[in-house]
């Protein structure tokens, strides 16, 4: 039986050096003689290769990404109510700062107008570094609104901090 150098996994090589032993044995088993990098290197397919029309890529951002999802699924939440927005921000709990992520990452998606107020409201509270960061993601999508422009003209001139991740953030809006 061949002796297993390399394993490829569509264009990335892993050398047989940093596969464990018990997964070299069950390669040789599975594959066989096919194990060389003739029968198994990445070939080029039109699928991988293709150029995708714009409305391809651009319907992107109506499907959550899989943390998004997994928040969805952890704060609960089916419906976005201004009554439920009112009672996240009247509490600074855990949990209220949790769906307040939530909520601006699905208001971010959908367009939903509600969106800046609040992104702008949660963006100046010390709370929770998480929930400023989604806010200043969100808001920073918006471009060209003068209120958005000011807020984060504000922050620059205030926080000195060149490592801050909030800082870097903002300095975005205008790239």
């Amino acid at each position: 039986m061949k002796t297993v150098e390399a394993v490829y996994f569509t264009d990335i090589e892993i050398p047989a050096n940093d596969i464990p032993s018990s997964i070299r044995k069950i390669i040789k088993q599975t594959f066989g003689k096919n194990t060389g990098e003739d029968n198994a290197k990445y070939k080029p397919t039109n699928l991988i290769t293709k150029t995708w029309a714009q409305d391809y890529t651009d319907s992107v951002k109506y499907y959550p990404e899989l943390s998004e999802l997994a928040e969805s699924i952890a704060v609960g939440i089916d419906n976005i109510t201004d009554e439920l927005i009112a009672e996240c921000l009247s509490g600074q709990s855990d949990e209220n700062l949790r769906k307040l992520r939530f909520i601006i990452l699905k208001l971010s998606r959908k367009g939903d107008g509600r969106l800046k107020g609040l992104a702008l409201r949660c963006a100046r509270l010390n709370a929770d570094l998480k929930l400023v960061e989604v806010s200043f993601k969100a808001l920073v999508k918006m471009k060209g609104d003068i209120d958005i422009e000011k807020f984060f003209v504000d922050y620059l001139i205030d926080h000195y901090d060149k490592h801050d991740i909030l800082k870097r953030i903002a300095d975005s809006y205008w790239n």
